[in-house]
């Protein structure tokens, strides 16, 4: 029995291909705007930062690589594992860019709200919440143990809103993905009686 590869039956596009391209392309523009800004102060910078901007990059880098090569190029659909990894990635690698760029006083860590919401919709609703869970976990410790700051009000309602935004994406991903895997139904019963029609009509010619 042949099996359908992943991208041969339409789905929504929100949940499907096209998702991890916005989520990979999204991680590499990150990474090189960091990595590019380390190497324009690459003499000013601390030496530490200008190397963990790029060993990040270079592993971010060689994963995403990876991934597109198996979810687009070979058509593979991610399980539950490749989803999981792509999101905890993320939360490392947006922990590491929060690190270098100051830690509490850094511009940069709103961007766990994305990965956050991208983990709300890649993930089941119990998973979307844990990585919200997560994320302020790594984010908490950066602050007390990587640059020995006291939990300020501004990082505590950061914190805050992390688990607030958790659990409302949890929610309303968990909503979208029953109604996407209804309609994917839909579609594949579809896509399966158009393909028989299709040879039946080749064998009645034939």
């Amino acid at each position: 029995m042949t099996r359908t590869p992943w991208a041969a039956v339409p789905e929504p596009s929100i949940l499907g291909a096209d998702l991890f391209r916005w989520l990979y392309i999204g991680r590499l523009t990150l990474l090189s705007g960091i990595l590019a800004g380390a190497l324009f102060a690459w003499f000013d910078a601390d030496p530490s930062a200008t190397l963990v901007a790029t060993v990040i990059f270079l592993a971010a880098l060689a994963v995403t690589g990876l991934s597109f090569w198996y979810t687009h190029v070979l058509q593979r659909e991610p399980g539950e594992t490749f989803r999981y990894g792509q999101v905890v990635l993320d939360v490392v690698l947006v922990t590491a860019v929060v690190h270098i760029t100051g830690g509490p006083d850094s511009s940069f860590a709103p961007l766990y709200i994305l990965v956050i919401a991208a983990g709300a919709l890649l993930l089941p609703l119990p998973g979307g919440v844990l990585v919200g869970i997560l994320a302020s976990i790594v984010y908490f410790a950066d602050v007390a143990w990587g640059h020995q700051s006291a939990l300020t009000l501004d990082v505590a309602l950061r914190i805050g809103l992390f688990a607030l935004v958790a659990l409302a994406t949890g929610l309303l991903g968990d909503r979208w993905e029953v109604v996407v895997n209804d309609e994917r139904a839909e579609q594949v019963v579809r896509f399966d009686g158009s393909t028989g029609a299709s040879l039946g009509v080749r064998v009645t010619e034939g």
